[in-house]
């Protein structure tokens, strides 16, 4: 019987050690797939301008074809970005600011330089990105910081230890009987 006597402690102190290990494993993965997407997204926009300057010297260059075509990709950017962004529980980076690829005009005259303007307007949007995830994932905030950022995760974790004390609390009673 003795060795039982500690056993409400035990379990709660293993609980809370796997609880603690499951909490940096979904963190790390939630991490990694965060920054994949966000190396997609940016692959993504960094290509926009090569495919358009691709396109413009096509011999049969079709501009409304070739529009539709980049408003298309320009759609699955602002889809992945979206996504990226309720992976990671923020607007790392707003959509609003892919709109701003959409004020090329493949009708213009001057065609020969419309890939430096998406390629400009590209690489400002990359440059936003890299500064909104380095301040995510690696720039170091202060505890009080982190402790606001996670104060719903600790609502969780509170009534789990609320719960473990209650466990804890009727096997006592149990072994008292």
């Amino acid at each position: 019987m003795s060795s039982f006597q500690n056993l409400p402690s035990q379990l709660t102190a293993l609980l809370l050690g796997w609880a603690f290990t499951l909490y940096l494993g979904h963190r790390a993965s939630v991490r990694a797939e965060a920054l994949k997407r966000k190396d997609k997204v940016i692959d993504r926009l960094e290509s926009l301008s090569s495919w358009v300057e691709d396109e413009v010297r096509k011999t049969h260059f079709d501009p409304a074809t070739s529009e539709d075509a980049y408003a298309a990709m320009l759609s699955q950017i602002e889809i992945r970005l979206g996504q990226l962004n309720k992976l990671c529980g923020t607007e790392a980076i707003a959509a609003r600011e892919i709109a701003t690829l959409r004020d090329v005009d493949f009708f213009s005259q001057n065609l020969q330089t419309i890939h430096y303007q998406i390629r400009d307007r590209a690489t400002g949007i990359v440059e936003e990105i890299e500064i909104a995830f380095n301040d995510l994932y690696f720039e170091r905030h202060g505890l009080l910081r982190r402790a606001q950022a996670l104060i719903p995760e600790l609502y969780g974790v509170v009534a789990a230890l609320a719960g473990l004390l209650l466990l804890a609390m009727l096997g006592k009673a149990i072994a008292d009987l």
